[in-house]
Formats: C-alpha cells, sequence, structure tokens
C-alpha cells in the first residue's frame, strides 16, 4: 500500500518534524505493508534523515505523485487553517481534490483544523471536507471548527490528539534524564514572533527573563523550533540587561535541553507538548486556539498574548516552581492520556483498513480478539461519537440461537461480540478455530472502570436492584477516585422511554446494562441509536460481584476454567444453564462431525 505524506515538512520546524519521525517510526508499525512517500520541501535532506522516498512541493510533482500511491495523507500540525495565508488553505485543500477526484484514499490524520475566518475559504473546505475518507483531529476546537463547516459524518471522524507524544516511544528517544543538572535553576524560553504584537511580546519576554535571573539566579535559555525564531530571540536578547543562551534549532538538541530544564515557558505548542512528556512544567503563552487547547488539556497556566505581561508571568512561574512536585505528578497522570490519545491515532488508521477477525460457532460469529483490542475498539467509537453495541457471548446464548432466530440475528447484528466463558474457548477450539482469550462481562467492565478513571470517560450503569446498584456505584467510587458515573439506575423499571431519557440527558461514553441476557442485548439494540451512547455493554450479573453481593470464583479456579462448577455449587438454581451447557457442547460435537463428514 503506497501512502503519500504531506505536511510542513523540510522546513526545519521542529513541530512538523517531530510529527515526521512519529509517522515514519509508526505507521510501518500499524500497516506492515505500507510503502511511504513524503513531500518535503528538502526532499534530499529528508531522505538522508528518515531513509524514506521523497517528493519536492511542486504542484507538477506532487499531482505525479498522487497518482502513483493508493492513499494520500495529510500528516499531522495545523494546515486547513488561513490564519497563515488563505493560499496556504487553498493549496492544501486543492491536493485533497485532487487525490479525491482521482480515487485515492483521501485521510486527514491528527489534524489541528481552523480557525477558518475567510468566507471563500469556509465554501470551499466545507465543500472538499466531507468527502475526506477518514479524519482525526487532535483536539476539541478541531472538532468545533468541523461543525461549524456542517461536516459531522459520523463514523469517520474521530478525537484523538497530536501524534508526537509517540515520539517517545521510538527507538533512540530515552525519556528519562540521566544528564547532571545544574545547580542553577534552569529556565527555557520557546519564543515565536506572533502575525501581531511582536514587539510588545518582545519586550515581555525581555522584561520576564532579566526578573528570573535578579530575582531567582535563574539561567535563562532560548529554544527555537524554527529559523525565523532565530531573528525574533535576537530582538528579545538586545532588549535584555542580563545575558542568556540560545540553542541550535534541531530537533535532538532541543530535547536533551529540555530535559535539563525545571520549567518551560512556551508559545509554540510542542515546546509545551515535549515539556509534558519529559515531565518539566511550564507556562503558556497562547497565540493560537491549539496552545490555549493544549493548556487547557494538561492544566497549565496560559495567558493570552492580547494581554501578557511580565508580572503576570513570573506571578505564574513562581507559582509552578513553588509547587513543582505536585504538578509533575499530575503531568505524570495526564500524560498518560495524552500518549493514549496519540496511540489512538494509529489504532484507528489499523482498523480503518483491516476488519477484525471472527470465528463462527454454530451460526453465531464471535470476533478473535484479545481484551486490549476491545479497548482499543471502544475508545475508537468514543473519539468518533458513533453508536456501538458489545455483546459477552457465552455458551448459553449460542445454544437458545440455536432455536431462536432473533437471538442469533441479534449475537451476529452487534457491532461487536467477545468469547465469554471456558465452554466457548473449548467450542472454537474443538472446530478448529481457536480464539485468542476469554473476554467476560465482569472482566471488561472492571478493565473499563479502571481506564475511564484515567482518561474521564463518562459513564452510566443500568441494572440489578436498588440495594445492589447503590452497593455498586459505592464500591466504584471508592476503589477510583476519578471516575466520572454521570448516573446509574436500577433494572426494575417499567417505562422504557423514561429511562432513555435519564440516559441521554447524562450524556454518557459508556452504557453497563446488566439485565441478564439475552434481555439486556435485546434492549440495546432497540433503543441503541435513541441513547446515541458511543458504547453500550453487556454486562449481565456484574454488578452483584462489584457490589460484593457474591463472590467471584478463585483465581486458581479460574485459570482450569471451572468456574461454572464454582457457580453452580453456590447457586444450585443455575443447574438449568449448566445442562444448557451440556447440550451446546453436544451441539458442537454434531457440528464438528458434520464438518468431517463434509
Amino acid at each position: 500500500m503506497k501512502i503519500l505524506l504531506l505536511g510542513y515538512y523540510g522546513f526545519d520546524n521542529l513541530g512538523d518534524e517531530a510529527i515526521l519521525r512519529t509517522l515514519v517510526y509508526n505507521i510501518p508499525k500499524f500497516l506492515p505493508t505500507a510503502e511511504l512517500t513524503v513531500i518535503s520541501s528538502h526532499p534530499k535532506k529528508t531522505h538522508d534523515q528518515y531513509k524514506v522516498r521523497t517528493v519536492s512541493r511542486s504542484i507538477p510533482k506532487i499531482t505525479k505523485a498522487i497518482r502513483g500511491c493508493d492513499v494520500f495523507m495529510l500528516g499531522g500540525g495545523g494546515l486547513l487553517q488561513d490564519t497563515t495565508s488563505l493560499k496556504s488553505l487553498l493549496f492544501y485543500l486543492y491536493l485533497l481534490y485532487y487525490a479525491k477526484k482521482r480515487g485515492k484514499k483521501v485521510i486527514l490524520f491528527a489534524q489541528g483544523i481552523g480557525p477558518i475566518k475567510r468566507f471563500f475559504g469556509k465554501i470551499i473546505a466545507k465543500h472538499i471536507l466531507k468527502n475526506i475518507d477518514l479524519i482525526t483531529i487532535r483536539d476539541n476546537l478541531s472538532y468545533l471548527e468541523l461543525v461549524k463547516l456542517k461536516i459531522k459524518k459520523v463514523g469517520n471522524i474521530f478525537s484523538a490528539a497530536d501524534v508526537t507524544p509517540m515520539m517517545f516511544e521510538a527507538e533512540g528517544i530515552p525519556q528519562k534524564n540521566h544528564l547532571h543538572k545544574s545547580s542553577y535553576l534552569q529556565i527555557g524560553i520557546a519564543a515565536r514572533q506572533p502575525f501581531k504584537k511582536g514587539k510588545s511580546l518582545a519586550a515581555t519576554l525581555a522584561k520576564t527573563a532579566d526578573t528570573l535571573i535578579e530575582t531567582l539566579g535563574a539561567q535563562i535559555t532560548f529554544l527555537p523550533m524554527q529559523p525565523r525564531d532565530v531573528g525574533f530571540i535576537k530582538k528579545i536578547r538586545g532588549k535584555m540587561n542580563h545575558p542568556s543562551r540560545m540553542v541550535q534549532n534541531n530537533l535532538d538538541g532541543f530535547i536533551t535541553k529540555t530535559k535539563e530544564l525545571d520549567l518551560i515557558l512556551g508559545v509554540r505548542l510542542h515546546s509545551l507538548i515535549f515539556a509534558s512528556i519529559l515531565n518539566v512544567p511550564s507556562v503558556a503563552i497562547a497565540y493560537d486556539q491549539k496552545v490555549e487547547a493544549f493548556a487547557e488539556f494538561m492544566g497549565i497556566p496560559c495567558h493570552n498574548l492580547k494581554s501578557v505581561s511580565a508580572e503576570k508571568l513570573i506571578q505564574d512561574i513562581n507559582s509552578v516552581l513553588d509547587n513543582k512536585t505536585s504538578i509533575t505528578e499530575k503531568l505524570q497522570s495526564r500524560c498518560e492520556v495524552l500518549k493514549l490519545n496519540a496511540l489512538l491515532n494509529f489504532n484507528i488508521l489499523k482498523s480503518f483498513f483491516s476488519a477484525y477477525p471472527k470465528v463462527t460457532i454454530l451460526g453465531a460469529e464471535i470476533h478473535n480478539l484479545k481484551i486490549f483490542e476491545v479497548i482499543d475498539f471502544i475508545r475508537i467509537a468514543i473519539a468518533g461519537k458513533s453508536s456501538r453495541q458489545i455483546i459477552t457471548v457465552n455458551p448459553e446464548l449460542i445454544y437458545l440461537a440455536q432455536s431462536d432466530p432473533m437471538i442469533l440475528d441479534l449475537i451476529n447484528s452487534a457491532d461487536l461480540k467477545t468469547a465469554d466463558g471456558a465452554g466457548l474457548l473449548w467450542a472454537a477450539k474443538y472446530l478448529k478455530t481457536p480464539v485468542q482469550e476469554r473476554i467476560t462481562g465482569i472482566d471488561l467492565l472492571e478493565r473499563l472502570l479502571k481506564f475511564s478513571n484515567l482518561a474521564g470517560y463518562r459513564i452510566f450503569l443500568l441494572g440489578g436492584d436498588q440495594k445492589v446498584i447503590e452497593k455498586t456505584v459505592k464500591k466504584i467510587q471508592r476503589k477510583y477516585e476519578n471516575i466520572n458515573l454521570v448516573g446509574y439506575q436500577d433494572g426494575y423499571f417499567t417505562d422504557d422511554q423514561e429511562i432513555v431519557n435519564k440516559i441521554k440527558a447524562a450524556k454518557p461514553d459508556i452504557l453497563f446494562v446488566g439485565l441478564g441476557a439475552p434481555k439486556q442485548d435485546f434492549w440495546i439494540a432497540k433503543h441503541k441509536e435513541e441513547l446515541g451512547v458511543p458504547v453500550s455493554i453487556g454486562v449481565g450479573g456484574s454488578f452483584d460481584v462489584i457490589s460484593g453481593i457474591k463472590k467471584r470464583a478463585p483465581q486458581w479456579i479460574q485459570k482450569i476454567r471451572a468456574e461454572w462448577v464454582y457457580r453452580l455449587i453456590k447457586e444450585p438454581k443455575r443447574a438449568q444453564r449448566q445442562v444448557n451447557l451440556f447440550k451446546f457442547m453436544w451441539q458442537v460435537m454434531k457440528a464438528r462431525r458434520a464438518i468431517i463428514k463434509s
């Protein structure tokens, strides 16, 4: 598969070079058949650095390369905006349009979209972007820009993040700082000249730097992120009363120096991203909405370019330094989410080009996935704001489906089906189509609660009696202090619409329904579209276990796949269900004999 990558590559902009490095390293990992060609302002330099095919940025050469590719991708950055110029926006839009007309798959990958202010730019952007095959965006402001353009196609637009945190997973880019730190306070300033207020910002940064030197004895290092920053930094240093340093405009040098810093004052977005990933506290000056969005997500103090002053900056810098320990702890937590959201781009890309593998047992389709792949599916569904149903399929459900076509249709029409139960693992292996892993409702529930505690997903619980659901909620809130539990409801209700309205008002990302199978799964299927919840999962009696009303079998029993024996001893009334298990096994053996005969 030939992928043609276009971005602001080859201009020595460290943010865009970091994006390219991340893409070149990671795309082949997720798409092993990918052959990358990069459009660059300096093709030879890009080729020598990344060992990929390259093309210059001239229109004739780009259009020729598009004709020879399978996929045309705008890879990262804030390319689709007219703040730089309308000409720049139209350049990228024209190439997107040309690729679509040539029948290519067209992808916007980890893009920052907007602002698009000019009327003509909006009209053209709307016309072209509505036909893009896949869009992943790096922040919520980009999603809102698409909404303004009335581009809301569900299923191909996903909210993720900038990809550069994934760069720090690449070989040769260590995250930990083993270098000896200076005894002086080390503060870095990543400045850029804004389109307006350049003189006043230079004076403000010069005054801030001088004050930090005079009051804290700080050593100031300026960190250019592209060649034009160098001239602006010289202006700032020319206004200062004290000496300072400036590193060269080099990606590896920038990262190495950032690791030595105690704090960074960042105007450029990627200076803040790099600092955060390297666990260096920062203070931001927002010249663009992308900086505001990132600062808000990370909890970084942020000053608007129009109102920033040296006094305000000094106040925030002192506050951050005074609370450095607690701030770095919070940074670590938010960076885990940042890395996961960066990874999400690549998981979405992989799922776009390849379907999830399935096996079929007695006519019922089961996805052959590991639990981390199921989590990826759920994250993609939430990022895409679509409505997906997951069924944890056990042997009894498949047995019942043999005499009830509605149940079989329910299973096969669900968006994802996991193998729940040792009986299913046995059946799949016996039929020579083994599944990778058993994934039960309770395992999925517990894994997602832990993940949601980190990622901030909104959770709603439906099922159990009043006592069970209240105990479940208390146990969850006690165990996961950051859990965003937006609502719960017991399973004893008669008015479906009232419950649907309650769930819709809560706007959860994940709905767990514990009404017992197949009732819970039919209920989800009936109301899925109206609810608009990205992911709805039937979890059976999991609330009984979470609440402590019932105990799950010990781990050693689970490992030998004898959990059904434990349940039968604890709950003799389950005997009929176990009879169904043996009937299921008999049907599987008959199916195997039929296959052998044929």
